[in-house]
This record gives C-alpha cells, structure tokens and sequence, in this order.
C-alpha cells in the first residue's frame, strides 16, 4: 500500500468526520432554535461545534483505520462502501454517548440529539461514496467508454 493511498484513505475518513460534525451542528441548532432566542444561537453554534469536534474524534480515528483494513484486504469500493455506512451510524452512536457522559445528563429528550448524530454520520459517509469507488480503483460499469 503506497502512502498516496494511506493519505487518501485519511482525507476521505476526514471529510466523513468534518461532515458530520457540520451537519450535526446545523441540525441540533435548528433542533434548539424552537426552544430558544435568536440571541442564543451564535453560542449554540460555537458549542456545538466545540463538543462535535471533541466528542467525535475517535470516530475519525475509527473510520480511518476501518478504511485502511478494508483497503488493506483489497475490498472493492462498494464494499468498503457497504462497511463504512453502519459504522457511521455506529460510530455516531459512540459519540453521542461520549457526550451525555461528558454532560452527565442522559435524559429521554436527549434522544432527539441521538437520531441525529445518526443522520449526520450516515449522510456524511454517503457523500463520500465515489471516494471509494476511486479508492479501490473499481469504475462502475455505466461510466465505461465503449471501444
């Protein structure tokens, strides 16, 4: 396995990562935004992103090195694929409760905020689908040129 394609493999865990955590942040700020003044969401934004970025580090860590298994045991891009998407979600999972141990409030509310780690995690890894196409070196049969 070359280097090129180890930073690869990390570039594409970290757009996974990097999604998430925005798309997290945009999507429990709005959550909040019914539950509280205009004047707030600069700060919800801040911490948001503040605990996203804190909490789900060893996601990062974990998507990269599943990523490179996969790569490792030449696992075609729609495999990896297949493996990278339930364990975004789960990853999100991991998370999520990184963060009501950090809080200290597991409340039944809070579940909300679960549903869309979980959104986010998976949407993210779905984005980056054609990554792993190129990544595994597989072309779908539809972008062939014919002789």
């Amino acid at each position: 396995m070359s280097n090129n394609n180890r930073y690869q493999q990390f570039f594409i865990a970290l757009r996974i990562w990097f999604i998430a955590v925005q798309l997290n942040t945009l999507l429990g700020t709005f959550f909040l935004s019914f539950s509280m003044s205009s004047g707030m969401m600069g700060y919800v934004i801040f911490y948001g992103t503040f605990y996203g970025v804190l909490v789900s580090l060893p996601a990062l860590v974990l998507m990269f090195l599943l990523i490179n298994r996969c790569v490792a045991r030449k696992l075609k891009g729609i495999t990896i694929f297949r493996i990278v998407l339930p364990a975004a979600a789960i990853c999100a999972v991991i998370a999520w409760l990184l963060y009501m141990k950090f809080i200290n409030e597991f409340d039944k509310e809070n579940i909300y905020f679960l549903l869309i780690a979980i959104v986010s995690g998976v949407t993210a890894a779905s984005t980056q689908y054609r990554s792993f196409l190129r990544l595994a070196n597989y072309t779908e049969p539809f972008e062939e040129t014919p002789l």
